[in-house]
């Protein structure tokens, strides 16, 4: 059985201001940096707008995989020089058999922006690649977000989400 999580890393349903701020307490972030709940909750929502464009590039690279216009190193390479349509276009014309398929990327890279704006505000928590938020939060704070300890630490302060332990409970039979 394979089950598809609507999220789309683990770290996303770590995006819970008010565990993340219990969990930079007891992390020991320094008390010159805010780190109350309202003030992760506006850091989060603001680092996640910021990823908006390479939601929308993962999202046409996957369906240009087949086509081996895009791979893994070509979209991390991207999202390192700050992803626009201009320079997705820019690499993959590099690569491309036909001039067409650029005009093909152009569309669907503007009805994804459009799909995505429709749902952001409401979803962002889902959409948004949840460790690079929470690294962008960590880095406000002056520190390095690491998966394992970071992770655990907010992991702690929460509930577990229902969708996980519904999850795992089919996984172990219960």
């Amino acid at each position: 059985m394979v089950y598809v999580l609507q999220r789309r890393e683990l770290e996303n349903y770590l995006l819970e201001a008010d565990a993340i701020a219990a969990a930079m307490i007891d992390r020991g972030f320094p008390q010159a940096t805010p780190v109350d709940a309202e003030a992760i909750e506006e850091t989060l929502h603001k680092a996640a707008d910021g990823l908006k464009p390479v939601v929308i590039l993962k999202r046409i690279a996957a369906e240009l995989v087949s086509q081996r216009l895009v791979d893994r190193p070509l979209v991390a390479d991207l999202v390192k020089q700050d992803v626009t349509l201009e320079r997705f276009r820019a690499a993959v014309a590099e690569r491309l058999p036909s001039e067409q398929l650029l005009d093909e990327i152009t569309k669907r890279w503007l009805a994804t922006d459009k799909d995505l704006e429709a749902t952001w505000e409401e979803h962002w928590r889902e959409l948004a690649p949840g460790s690079d938020v929470l690294a962008s939060l960590w880095r406000v704070h002056g520190r390095h977000y690491d998966k394992l300890r970071d992770g655990l630490a907010i992991a702690r302060h929460m509930a577990a989400p229902v969708e996980l332990a519904e999850v795992i409970g089919r996984f172990l039979g219960e």
